[in-house]
């Protein structure tokens, strides 16, 4: 009942080995995108395990590089109002698009970048500040502390909706992580619906001339500051993510 929309506008992530295309919507359902790639039509879903994914408002859909640079498609979310094992309910459907994504067109010594940082809930003052941009960018960093903190599913989708309005889900974007991000009850959460390919919020990815390195800072302060009450452990963490760093080469 009531009016279906989305609650985070599409948008194109940068995960190191693909691309994911992120949303969210007030209902529960399906979330699947279409596209046409030589000569082939696709129909990718939100899926885990070779199942469609009806439970949850955030959706995420992989689909290789190749099939999105320079390509259009278009988001769809299915309401489920009800399912079990035999019979599953559909209810109202809602899309975006087709959205048209750009694809790298300069050489290597021309690459645009927009970055924005420390908007901290902000959607207007974000749009205001991206519009200001002169030129067409080749990619959206947004390189942390978009919310002030992640207490409740909510506080992701206004992240994920930040980002895909700012966007409009024709730019690739880059994500890192802020400390602020790091905060609230729901921050543990995130990772769930930000599928990078080392599996956590440090990656690499190469776009057109560009080899990028994401690095995650964690909190600004140590574990055992009063201010976290216990609950932060990045020592052990930022060690890992060393390691991974010195264990990049630029020609692989």
């Amino acid at each position: 009942t009531g009016t279906k929309y989305f609650t985070a506008l599409p948008g194109v992530y940068e995960m190191g080995d693909g691309y994911a295309v992120i949303w969210a919507t007030s209902f529960s359902g399906t979330g699947y995108i279409k596209y046409t790639y030589g000569g082939v039509q696709y129909t990718v879903y939100d899926q885990r395990n070779n199942i469609v994914r009806t439970n949850d408002t955030v959706h995420v859909v992989k689909v290789p590089y190749a099939h999105l640079q320079g390509n259009r498609y278009t988001v769809y979310s299915t309401e489920v109002t009800g399912h079990n094992y035999a019979v599953t309910n559909y209810g109202t459907t809602i899309s975006a698009g087709p959205i048209e994504l750009k694809a790298y067109d300069g050489g290597v010594n021309d690459f645009d970048l927009l970055v924005l940082t420390d908007t901290h809930k902000k959607l207007d003052w974000s749009k205001q500040v991206a519009s200001k941009f002169s030129g067409d960018p080749d990619m959206v960093v947004f390189s942390g502390d978009i919310v002030d903190s992640i207490e409740t599913k909510a506080d992701i989708e206004l992240l994920f909706n930040i980002m895909g309005s700012v966007t409009g889900g024709r730019y690739p974007i880059v994500y890192c992580r802020g400390n602020h991000e790091t905060r609230g009850i729901y921050a543990a959460n995130l990772l769930e619906y930000f599928p990078t390919k080392t599996g956590e919020f440090y990656y690499d990815f190469r776009y057109g001339p560009l080899w990028g390195v994401v690095m995650d800072t964690g909190e600004d302060k140590v574990d055992t500051h009063e201010y976290y009450g216990n609950l932060s452990n990045y020592k052990e963490y930022n060690q890992k993510q060393e390691a991974w760093l010195r264990s990049l080469r630029m020609d692989t």
